[in-house]
């Protein structure tokens, strides 16, 4: 069964154009070069009749060679269009076609013009005409031949008729189509025709030519027909014409020949023609040859038949014709008879010339792909709107083989970065599974040029199947180049604006292609990261080959190693084996090994066979190493944000404040002694380390910056000490690019919302009456699922920032570690003598000693009497509710202790700025410490001179004590920063 009847959907031929502007219309005709660029044969295949003995040739009974214009009658139907009596000179846009080159062309000729219905976008249907003015006497013939010599070049749906009439012109017989096999776009090569018509011995002849058109569509007309010298004559004695022959790898009737033949796919090749005895004599022994001329290795002939005059009949060689060798080939055409041929002329036709090579099957004629010359082309802008098309051609496998690739040419127009792949159909245009090849982004250049497009799977075609193979884009201005005509139902076009399926008698170049391949399981790979001295980790990918002729050879790019193991070993290049052909997904291991820092470590992995296309994987990846930084040195921004260290490779080293924000992983704020912090990021856990509160480690990674936030991307943690001392909170009333990464609290605040427990994992806004704040709680917050406050609550924890992009100026959050209520106690203390009394009533006590904080048992009263023997500083804890508060230290004298060491103490500025400094005018001190409301020390120092300074510019805001102390007594001075 043939493609035609198998194919289920509407295959309407492509001359059925439909398009709606004169912009398509004008892409759509192509202008026809000064000269024909592809010949279909280099030489003329003559008779091999001998040229010595005379012939009978046909007597001419009237003649015309346009020079008397009343020979010729012009009418028609009264649709569009006319012949015209006149020359060359006046036919229309003659760009688009090729002038008759006839004998008397000087003389004048007739013809019909199509072309300028074309452009205009106002083609209907045409019938005209040009017959005889005057009749012919044939009454002593009973067939005539009628010759005449033309040019004519065709688009979609017109035909080239000639007709007789035997009564003078009333009624008009034997219509023959003389042209009825042109491609569009095409002239014709028959420049001189030639057919008998029987005239039944009639003395009223006329003959007319008739140009037709039944389309109504736009594109329906064709070029132009030119008419000259034409000629009535008897019939010659001898005279056998080739009416039609066909040749391919088919069987008789519908041919699908090659151009190109992979060795592999070579069969017989058929050669068959419809004979015609134009001649008054009874011919015998009548054989039609098929010779190899390029390389002299095959005849075949038809068995010999009779033919009676004016019959046909249909002739095959005996013996086909099947390649066994790479090369190029031409097979040439004859007859011959017992007699000399009287008019050899239209017994000689077109060579068939193709070539066997390893891979490439091809439909098409073109020789000159690689040079970019494209002899004619088919366009996606003949259907409106322009939604882009598919085009291919059908192939037929005589052996299974393996399809690697399909290969097309571009024609003369692209669109640059539209998009083109093919793809594989059977032959009822269903398309096959997984048969879609890589994707190509057209560029500048692109006009004219072959490419190949790989498939992402090889396939299995089946011998004796069927397949079609395409090109796609919807691009609006897609051309692919044709060269060669194909036989109807065998070369197709898919527009995607109607949705439908048509054949096209030209041949575009789109071909199979079954060269060698290699395929890779990655086309790029990234996240190589090297610390200088150390490979970085391996990583792999896939090998596998097609077609095999070689081994395949995997080479690595500059400081790039492979191995075929993952425990190596490594090496420049690894080379696989072949044996049968076919590589089967083979692992390949990649690792990067550079001998110095760099960043932007860059290259592509070739993966090359013989005869294939080199596969190419590109590397990314950096080497680098560690330096040894402060976290205040590495967040650092730009104005809009940017971190200015992002992408540096550092070691830092600080303290964990509150807890870790992740269940997996690692999201820690860590802050050194100068208070700068930063945030310590990672989705998995490092060599298993539990971050901790108050472990001091040291971590070594990349500084990078997500949504605003500057972290740092750890590859190892090292813990320093543990149980370090935190930096006190700093009470803030903003949220900006100073709190980020900061043990912050701030104080005052409400729920917006009301919210009654705080998020498991989720976003909380609450206000200190000014500002609003957001909160991030996160699933291992000590708040999460607990009762909010019910009351004014302060919170202490992490600043982040989570803005989408620069500048990164919003976002700002707080990751919540801490949460109390905001508390306003009385911790004022009276002193009369040893007695201290706490103004605040009815609440709960407890007094200290400001020395070391240590708890006085027992002083849980409103009023603590202190001890006479020593000079000493108290101070009293107070609890209202959950609110808790400690006074000042309040310094009781001794009986034994001289007021008067401490006389010449100083202690200021007090609030403190920068600095604190402490003035002994009497020299009597030894040691001084800075101590926190809650007795936390902060500073503890020797005192060595008599004015002695502490930097207090990192400390944060708050109630602070100093004490100092001599020889034999201490004394306590509160202090506010």
């Amino acid at each position: 069964m043939n493609t035609k009847n198998k194919l289920m959907k509407k295959i309407q031929l492509i001359v059925a154009f439909i398009a709606a502007s004169t912009l398509a219309f004008t892409q759509a005709l192509q202008k026809a070069p000064s000269f024909e660029t592809i010949k279909k044969a280099d030489k003329s295949i003559s008779s091999n009749n001998s040229t010595n003995t005379t012939k009978a040739l046909g007597v001419a009974l009237w003649s015309s060679d346009f020079s008397t214009a009343t020979d010729w009658t012009v009418g028609g139907n009264g649709a569009q269009g006319a012949w015209v009596l006149g020359s060359t000179a006046s036919m229309p846009f003659p760009q688009y076609y090729t002038f008759i080159q006839s004998t008397t062309v000087a003389n004048g000729i007739a013809y019909f013009a199509g072309i300028q219905y074309l452009l205009n976008n106002t083609v209907t249907s045409q019938n005209a005409w040009i017959e005889m003015t005057n009749n012919i006497d044939c009454s002593s013939e009973s067939i005539v031949s009628f010759e005449f010599q033309q040019a004519y070049r065709a688009f979609n749906s017109d035909n080239t008729l000639v007709e007789v009439s035997l009564d003078g012109g009333t009624t008009w017989e034997q219509t023959i189509d003389i042209n009825p096999n042109i491609a569009a776009n095409t002239s014709t090569t028959e420049t001189t025709a030639i057919r008998n018509f029987t005239v039944n011995n009639s003395s009223t002849v006329k003959f007319r030519f008739r140009w037709e058109n039944t389309s109504t569509a736009s594109s329906g007309s064709g070029y132009a027909w030119q008419i000259d010298d034409v000629k009535v004559s008897t019939l010659s004695d001898h005279d056998i014409a080739i009416s039609k022959y066909l040749y391919g790898t088919t069987t008789f009737g519908e041919t699908l020949y090659y151009h190109q033949i992979p060795l592999s796919q070579t069969t017989g090749i058929e050669s068959s023609a419809v004979l015609a005895n134009r001649g008054s004599q009874d011919q015998t022994n009548v054989i039609f040859s098929a010779s190899e001329s390029i390389n002299n290795v095959y005849t075949g002939t038809s068995t010999p038949i009779a033919m009676l005059t004016n019959t046909s009949d249909s002739v095959a060689v005996t013996t086909n014709f099947t390649p066994s060798a790479i090369g190029d080939y031409q097979l040439d055409y004859s007859i011959s008879y017992n007699n000399v041929d009287d008019f050899p002329m239209n017994n000689t036709v077109d060579s068939y010339k193709f070539s066997v090579g390893e891979a490439i099957y091809a439909r098409d004629s073109s020789t000159q792909t690689s040079t970019g010359a494209v002899y004619g082309q088919i366009i996606s802008t003949n259907i409106t709107p322009l939604d882009g098309m598919e085009v291919g051609n059908k192939f037929t496998m005589t052996q299974t083989a393996k399809l690697t690739a399909i290969d097309f040419q571009f024609g003369n127009s692209i669109s640059a970065g539209d998009s083109v792949f093919g793809v594989l159909y059977d032959e009822n245009l269903n398309v096959i599974p997984n048969t879609q090849t890589e994707t190509y982004i057209m560029a500048a250049g692109d006009e004219g040029q072959l490419k190949t497009l790989t498939l992402n799977n090889p396939v299995d075609l089946l011998a004796g199947g069927s397949y079609i193979a395409t090109v796609v884009s919807s691009s609006s201005d897609f051309t692919v180049a044709s060269a060669g005509k194909s036989a109807p139902q065998t070369s197709f076009i898919y527009y995607m604006s109607d949705a439908t399926w048509y054949y096209t008698t030209s041949t575009p170049v789109v071909r199979m292609n079954f060269s060698p391949a290699t395929l890779a399981s990655e086309t790029a790979m990234t996240g190589f990261n090297q610390l200088l001295g150390a490979p970085s980790p391996a990583d792999s990918f896939n090998v596998e080959g097609y077609n095999l002729t070689g081994d395949i050879t995997v080479t690595a790019p500059t400081n790039f190693e492979l191995a075929t193991n993952l425990g190596g070993p490594y090496t420049s290049s690894v080379t696989i084996t072949n044996s049968t052909g076919t590589i089967a997904p083979y692992e390949v291991y990649v690792r990067l090994n550079g001998p110095t820092i760099n960043l932007a470590q860059a290259g592509d992995i070739i993966i090359s066979s013989n005869g294939a296309t080199d596969r190419l994987i590109s590397l990314q990846g950096q080497t680098y190493s560690y330096t040894v930084t402060s976290i205040g040195a590495v967040t650092n921004t730009s104005p809009n944000g940017v971190g200015t260290s992002v992408g540096d490779f550092v070691s830092l080293t600080g303290v964990i404040h509150c807890n870790n924000f992740r269940s997996n992983g690692y999201d820690i704020a860590i802050i050194d002694n100068n208070n700068d912090g930063i945030t310590v990021y990672n989705n998995s856990a490092i060599s298993g380390y539990n971050a901790l509160e108050g472990d001091e480690i040291t971590v070594e990674g990349e500084i990078t910056q997500f949504n605003g936030l500057l972290q740092i991307v750890p590859s190892s943690i090292t813990v320093v000490s543990q149980n370090a001392n935190l930096q006190t909170p700093t009470l803030v009333s903003v949220l900006d690019e100073t709190t980020e990464s900061q043990y912050i609290e701030i104080e005052g605040l409400s729920l917006i919302n009301g919210e009654t427990t705080w998020p498991s994992n989720g976003n909380v806004d609450v206000t200190d009456g000014t500002t609003t704040f957001r909160v991030r709680v996160t699933a291992t917050s000590p708040l999460a699922g607990t009762p909010t406050p019910t009351g004014a609550f302060y919170l202490t924890g992490i600043g982040k920032q989570f803005d989408s992009s620069s500048p990164y100026s919003t976002g700002y959050q707080i990751f919540p570690c801490g949460v109390g209520p905001s508390c306003y106690v009385d911790v004022s203390v009276t002193a009369n003598g040893p007695q201290l009394t706490a103004n605040a009533t009815g609440l709960s006590y407890q007094w200290i000693d400001c020395a070391d904080n240590s708890v006085i048992a027992g002083a849980t009263d409103q009023v603590f009497t202190a001890s006479n023997d020593a000079n000493a500083s108290y101070a009293v804890i107070i609890t209202d509710g959950a609110c808790v508060d400690t006074s000042e230290c309040i310094f009781v004298a001794g009986l034994g202790v001289n007021e008067n060491e401490f006389a010449g103490v100083i202690i200021y500025p007090n609030p403190m700025n920068d600095l604190l400094t402490i003035t002994d005018e009497n020299g009597t001190l030894e040691s001084v410490e800075l101590v926190t409301a809650t007795g936390r020390i902060v500073y503890r120092s020797e005192i060595t001179t008599n004015q002695f300074e502490i930097n207090v510019a990192d400390i944060s805001h708050g109630v602070y004590f100093v004490n100092v102390k001599s020889a034999n007594s201490a004394k306590t001075f509160k202090v506010i920063k």
